[in-house]
Parts: C-alpha cells; structure tokens; sequence
C-alpha cells in the first residue's frame, strides 16, 4: 500500500526508523501504517484533518514516521493554518484519479521507454536511425489502435501464470 502513494521514501523512512520487521510481522502495526498511506485516496480537501484525526490514536511509536509524512505531504500545523509541505497534496493525491479509473503510476510509460530502448538497440541512434525507429513504432502503434477500435484482442507481452 505504501507504494500506491508513488512514495518509496515513506517506505524507507520506515526501514530507517527500524520499523521494517515490525511492518512484515505485525498486521496491526502494518495496518496503522497503511492509515497512512491511505490519505492518498481521499479528497484533498479532507487529507489535513483526517491527518489529524489519525496522529494520536495511533501509537507513540509512529510519531517519528507521522512528524516525517506531515512535514513532507501535509504541511505542519501552526497557529496560522498549515506550512507548505515538501509536496503539495494535489501533488500526491490519488482521490481523482482513482475516481476516473486512471493508472496510479507510470509503469506503462517506463515499458514503453523499455520497448523503445530495445528498437533502437543502441544507446546514442544517429538522427535518421532514429527517425527511422520512431516512425516504425508510430506505425506499430497505429495499427495496435486500428485493431482495438475494431474489436479485436491486442497481444500483450505479458507473462500468464497458470495455477
């Protein structure tokens, strides 16, 4: 659940606190934790007091990774309103995309950098390679989307695991 907020500085956070083993073993503790993390999912507007809501009744233990997570996506509390956190909330958040069933992460984005890589099997293409490469993959693509919008199943590369 921690990655889902795209923030594997949380999960390290954790490790550094010495917290690692008690969130692979301890379903409650790994619970409180994902309250944490969790406040990616819900409306911006609500993250700051549901934040709030959260901090003392979880154990004194998780303060540190509470103090660390406030400082860097909620912003601190001061007599004035809040300070600007590290990353503002709509930075982070989750709640919209969620809502417009989009992806979370850029995985798809980083496989088709992968792909690209592979067809230009090098790492420094002359310019017309590379042209040349490009236009081959927008031809692919092309075709990819002329079979989507005609109904048929587009292979994926994906690996099936059977049980």
């Amino acid at each position: 659940m921690i990655k889902l907020i795209g923030n594997v500085n949380m999960f390290e956070n954790l490790n550094g606190l010495g917290f690692k083993t008690n969130y692979e073993q301890d379903p409650i503790f790994s619970r409180h934790v994902n309250q944490i993390a969790a406040l990616a999912f819900l409306q911006p507007n609500d993250v700051s007091q549901s934040f709030d809501d959260l901090y003392n009744p979880l154990p004194q233990m998780l303060h540190p990774l509470l103090d660390y997570f406030e400082d860097t996506y909620v912003g601190r509390n001061r007599t004035q309103g809040r300070a600007k956190p590290m990353f503002e909330i709509e930075l982070w958040n989750m709640h919209q995309r969620t809502t417009d069933r989009l992806m979370w992460t850029n995985n798809s984005a980083d496989a088709w950098h992968r792909r690209l890589s592979a067809i230009m099997q090098c790492q420094h293409p002359t310019l017309w390679s590379f042209i040349n490469n490009l236009k081959n993959e927008e031809h692919y693509i092309h075709c990819q989307l002329i079979k989507l919008n005609c109904g048929e199943k587009v292979e994926s590369n994906k690996k099936r695991f059977k049980l």
